[in-house]
């Protein structure tokens, strides 16, 4: 018992010191919720968009481009195979301006099967069971799963079908908030201005 405390209490300081004097701007507080606690998932070796699209089954890359589109940052690369593909990415990061730390990660890519996924990055420390409620335009909210989480970082992630894509495109503004282990809502507000670029060259 005391040992389940002991680690509750390093995730939790861990966590603290991730999110302890973050700008307005890209982190709200909102009051205590009654959650139920969430197990922590084992620290595994997960695959989520970014770490499919840059293996892409150990293809052969002729050339890498990277270009920078609003908030978003899009690599794209020419598969040296049979089918000479562009395989394209995009990465928006929240990003602590006083030390300069990432806080939270969106990542949009394919997976091995071609298919288009959104994985997310948040601190440790948060509840694994509630997922993270992504709400696009303060209208729709979507529940993404965690998959894992180690001593640096917490992955959730999910399939992105049609409408998902579309009401993306639509969106000016989204927002991502996790439950911490003490209860609280961790708000991450996400400017997707360019997401509209970013999908036309990732799916095309």
């Amino acid at each position: 018992m005391q040992k389940n405390k002991f680690m509750r209490g390093v995730a939790l300081f861990s966590f603290i010191l991730i999110v302890a004097g973050l700008s307005v701007g890209g982190l709200l507080f909102i009051n205590k919720v009654d959650a139920q606690q969430g197990a922590m998932v084992p620290a595994t070796a997960t695959k989520t968009a970014a770490a499919n699209s840059a293996t892409e089954n150990n293809a052969a890359t002729t050339s890498v481009n990277t270009v920078v589109i609003d908030n978003w940052s899009l690599s794209c690369r020419e598969i040296a195979d049979e089918t000479n593909r562009k395989q394209c990415s995009a990465v928006n990061r929240i990003v602590d301006q006083k030390t300069g730390q990432t806080l939270f990660v969106w990542l949009i890519g394919k997976n091995a099967e071609q298919k288009l996924v959104s994985s997310f990055q948040t601190p440790t420390g948060v509840l694994i069971a509630p997922g993270l409620d992504l709400e696009l335009n303060n209208q729709k909210t979507r529940k993404i799963s965690f998959e894992a989480c180690d001593n640096r970082r917490c992955d959730a992630s999910s399939l992105m079908d049609e409408t998902f894509i579309d009401d993306l495109k639509m969106t000016s503004e989204a927002s991502a908030k996790i439950i911490s282990v003490t209860g609280h809502h961790i708000v991450f507000k996400i400017n997707t201005a360019g997401v509209q670029q970013v999908l036309t060259a990732i799916i095309q």
